[in-house]
């Protein structure tokens, strides 16, 4: 790929240029899917945040989720559907995370939060707002998905 520098100097205007590469940057760390961040990326954030809990002894939590039995939707209404349960999930995870928060797509139905500066009683209550936006995902019609909370 060429540089930027390389770019501006064929005519191509720096802005256009500096969007590009920060879209090309951001494919490497985004699923596209569903717009979380992938399991590549949320590998190396929680270990750098391993290291850093450990130095400033500050505390994080990391939660995982995983829908069960996703193929009960999958299979019966096809990957689109699938898709849209999906992208619906990590929408509506969104919706109850501070900015500071990661979301992760980590798999074909499984999902990490990396919650930073969260102590032990805000991990309980991120597990059960987990929890709850999977029901909350079940309610919206999705009535096929079990699902499991994991948090740690």
């Amino acid at each position: 790929m060429d540089s930027p520098a390389f770019l501006e100097r064929q005519g191509k205007p720096s802005h256009v240029l500096a969007a590009g590469f920060a879209i090309t940057a951001s494919l490497g760390v985004i699923d596209l899917l569903t717009g979380a961040v992938n399991s590549r990326f949320f590998h190396d954030l929680a270990t750098m945040e391993i290291d850093r809990s450990r130095r400033y002894e500050r505390p994080f939590t990391v939660v995982f989720i995983d829908l069960d039995n996703f193929k009960t939707v999958n299979d019966p209404f096809g990957h689109s559907a699938g898709d849209r349960v999906l992208r619906a999930m990590v929408s509506s995870a969104r919706k109850h995370l501070r900015k500071t928060d990661v979301l992760a797509r980590l798999g074909g139905d499984e999902f990490g939060l990396l919650l930073y500066e969260t102590d032990e009683e805000s991990a309980r209550i991120a597990a059960r707002m987990a929890d709850e936006l999977m029901y909350s995902v079940k309610r919206d019609g999705k009535n096929a998905i079990k699902h499991s909370v994991y948090a740690g």
